[in-house]
């Protein structure tokens, strides 16, 4: 990987001087060194993760002997669930920041490619960050489930509770008991064709709640308008404000930024195959329900409004 890494260097160093072959003979060679060490230096990398099972069954066993509303809300709340950049910051690994340009593919079609070295730094934390969340996210959904488990119908009880909290307020409860009875049946397919557009349309109806418009004007057509692209809701200051950076990168992260599964696109283009529809994925979709479900729109001194993270139970 090293010899990959080198060629890279060479490879800028010929771009500054605008000798184009030789650009393309450092990229060739770096390409087939990178390839070589999927092969032979990392095809020994491997991750453990172990599970504290004591701990984690005191905790079910203690959330059962709550009344349910008090239990969803604690899952929702707690402090250990929430996503941290600054957390995933210290453990990101070094090594592939140093040796590895990374790219990311759809259908063998190159959609992303760090073009600087802050971008490959924030790449890797990101990919930190990412498995942090869905460890994260496999843990909370391991206790819903077993929080729900003597609940006659899970889905729609669930689907009750996120009605009562804030944001949920004025949204489907059809397709959100919908979606919910695709994931506690175990359907991946259905609630991660689901879901994503759910959570989208949640958004937006928080900006309309703050009194902001989720529309532009149509370039070229008087008096049309059309839809903000989520990536754009995403970026307003406003909601960036409430729900908070980290809460934000990891929204996008699961449902429009490449560098993470980007479900709410693939879903929409139509480039979610079955064989990619899986637990993980619909983990961290359930995951982003229940971190929603913490937050409430507060007035500000000013008239304008913000949403802030309820205090945890």
């Amino acid at each position: 990987m090293r010899s990959a890494y080198f060629y890279r260097k060479a490879q800028a160093a010929y771009q500054r001087l605008g000798d184009r072959s030789k650009v393309e003979e450092m990229r060739a060679k770096m390409r087939e060194q990178s390839k070589l060490a999927e092969q032979h230096e990392f095809a020994v990398i491997q991750t453990k993760v172990s599970w504290p099972t004591e701990q984690i069954s005191k905790w079910v066993a203690d959330l059962r002997r709550r009344p349910l509303d008090e239990s969803l809300i604690i899952l929702s709340q707690h402090p250990d669930f929430s996503p941290s950049l600054e957390h995933a910051e210290s453990e990101w690994r070094a090594v592939f920041q140093q040796f590895v340009t990374p790219t990311v593919q759809r259908n063998g079609l190159p959609v992303w490619t760090a073009l600087t070295p802050e971008e490959i730094h924030q790449y890797y934390v990101l990919q930190a960050f990412l498995q942090e969340m869905s460890r994260t996210a496999s843990l909370v959904c391991y206790m819903l489930r077993e929080v729900l488990v003597e609940v006659a119908l899970p889905a729609p009880a669930l689907a009750d509770w996120l009605l009562t909290r804030p944001l949920y307020a004025g949204t489907d409860k059809g397709i959100l008991a919908h979606a919910l009875e695709y994931y506690f049946s175990r359907d991946w397919i259905g609630a991660l064709h689901v879901l994503p557009e759910y959570i989208e349309n949640l958004l937006r109806l928080v900006l309309k709640k703050i009194g902001l418009v989720t529309f532009s004007a149509t370039r070229g057509r008087s008096g049309a308008f059309r839809e903000k692209d989520l990536d754009t809701v995403l970026q307003t200051e406003d909601l960036r404000k409430g729900l908070g950076e980290d809460m934000c990168v990891y929204v996008a992260l699961v449902l429009t930024d490449p560098r993470g599964p980007q479900l709410r696109h693939m879903v929409a283009h139509g480039l979610l195959n079955s064989n990619a529809c899986t637990e993980s994925k619909s983990n961290l979709l359930i995951h982003l329900l229940m971190l929603l479900a913490r937050y409430e729109i507060r007035r500000l001194d000013d008239g304008s409004a913000s949403e802030t993270p309820k205090s945890p139970a």
